[in-house]
């Protein structure tokens, strides 16, 4: 659990929560959720974000990509025009929209 994240080098350890930022010193953050990236968790990582001086993001969802394609209506063939995971592609350029600058890294995993 948290000691392990811990000592494996979390420096911060923190509630899902709206109302949590990094601090200023503090310019990566992971987030590991058991939701698909809609609704209100996109809306608390969105606020956390922004709040934040985060110039690297790291998502990792329990939900599989083919899920979120079905959830967001992923047309057939989008997946083989782009490079592959066109969902989690446009959560992480939102990422870099909320961090303030598109060259900052962001990156979804499931």
């Amino acid at each position: 659990g948290m000691e392990a994240l811990l000592q494996a080098g979390a420096l911060n350890i923190k509630e899902f929560s709206s109302f949590e930022s990094g601090e200023a010193e503090q310019p990566k953050a992971v987030f590991v959720v058991s939701t698909a990236l809609k609704d209100q968790t996109v809306v608390i990582i969105r606020d956390i974000v922004s709040l934040s001086r985060f110039q690297y993001c790291v998502v990792f969802t329990g939900v599989s990509h083919a899920v979120h394609s079905q959830m967001y209506n992923t047309p057939p063939g989008a997946e083989a025009e782009s490079s592959g995971l066109v969902v989690f592609e446009q959560f992480e350029e939102k990422l870099c929209q909320w961090m303030g600058n598109m060259n900052y890294t962001a990156a979804v995993h499931h």
